[in-house]
């Protein structure tokens, strides 16, 4: 017996990655960064660090596809549990801030639409909505409708190629923006170059690429895990093509628009370039043991990134204000580094005793 409970551990600890907990941490401050580069408190050239959350959409498209994958093409899998498991992963946690946040923030809206739109999460799908409530928000649109749709994603790469997925994708995408050139209307995207960046069958890609890493590591054949077979240096691969990648997006942003506009390269490099590097870093951190592996899964950065989420809604919005204003967060780079602490502090405390305590009662249902 004393064997058989060895091999079951193993195949429990092989299912959990600490230093792609630890990416959750790099990613949200990512995000962070941005926004305070946004609000004029850092001054640094680096305006485009919200690819943050692109790596979270990679990460998203992994982990579902690791852990769903085979529990769906072996006819195992339990709808009930898929979706109970996201639910516990993503609504608490967000109907507290919406909730603060309407409390809080007496100078909008809050009619119906409003309500609808940000209850259900669909935000995304419209550009009058979408950031409304909590801004930043709009990302979970993004996760919930891949959510939605990957059990059935999966069943399909039994017959499809995930690259033929992607094209499909590219061509909705363009398909969505025309629509609503076609058909001007509110809820319509009418900037290509914004569309390419917020809207869903754009966002794909991302988490394509992550259901392309996550069929490498679960040992799905493919030219690509072929070639990676080969190679010893994938995580230094990944690594460094994600910097090249941030730093090719700062280099082509267009000089004549504000630092925030988007450029046809900066599109492409956050649809592809961004998302290639990521899966090829996620692959190496799962497979081979680097410093940065040992790095990323530090107790600290794992618990840095179980509190990710907590710090990703409330980085902007009356909770993040009060605190700025409290510090004096535009009174130099000191402030800055109080509010992050005092960001992340609040979040792990949240974590700790709200989100944690209240997944846990859900999956009581399971």
């Amino acid at each position: 017996m004393k064997p058989h409970k060895k091999s079951k551990k193993l195949k429990k600890e092989n299912t959990y990655f600490d230093s792609l907990t630890g990416v959750r941490t790099i990613a949200a401050h990512m995000v962070l960064f941005h926004h305070l580069i946004y609000d004029k408190y850092l001054h640094v050239p680096l305006a485009h660090l919200y690819n943050g959350f692109t790596i979270f959409f990679v990460l998203s498209g992994f982990l579902i596809t690791f852990h769903n994958y085979k529990p769906v093409v072996q006819n195992q899998f339990s709808s009930r549990k898929y979706f109970l498991k996201r639910f516990a992963r993503i609504y608490p946690v967000y109907l507290l801030f919406l909730i603060i946040h309407v409390l809080l923030r007496k100078d909008q809206n809050y009619d119906f639409s409003f309500w609808f739109m940000n209850l259900t999460l669909i935000k995304g799908w419209s550009a009058k909505y979408i950031y409304s409530g909590i801004g930043q928000a709009w990302t979970l649109t993004m996760e919930e409708t891949f959510y939605a749709i990957a059990p059935l994603l999966f069943l399909f790469l039994r017959r499809v190629k995930i690259w033929m997925m992607m094209i499909l994708s590219l061509l909705l995408g363009l398909a969505h923006y025309f629509l609503g050139r076609m058909y001007p209307n509110p809820h319509f995207f009418m900037d290509f170059y914004s569309i390419t960046q917020t809207g869903f069958f754009f966002m794909f890609l991302p988490f394509a690429f992550g259901i392309s890493a996550a069929l490498v590591v679960v040992g799905q054949p493919s030219i690509w895990a072929n070639i990676l077979s080969r190679s010893k240096k994938i995580t230094d691969l990944g690594f460094y093509g994600l910097i090249g990648s941030l730093i090719f997006i700062e280099y082509f942003k267009p000089f004549s628009a504000p630092f925030w506009h988007y450029s046809i390269y900066q599109s492409a490099a956050t649809l592809f370039l961004v998302p290639l590097s990521t899966s090829l870093l996620f692959i190496g951190l799962c497979k081979e043991n680097s410093f940065l592996k040992r790095f990323l899964s530090r107790p600290s950065m794992v618990l840095l990134g179980k509190a990710s989420y907590v710090l990703y809604l409330i980085q902007l919005g009356p909770v993040a204000t009060y605190l700025a204003k409290t510090i004096n967060v535009s009174n130099g780079l000191f402030n800055i580094f109080i509010y992050i602490l005092a960001l992340n502090f609040l979040s792990i405390v949240i974590y700790k005793f709200f989100e944690e305590s209240i997944a846990k009662q859900i999956r009581q249902f399971l």
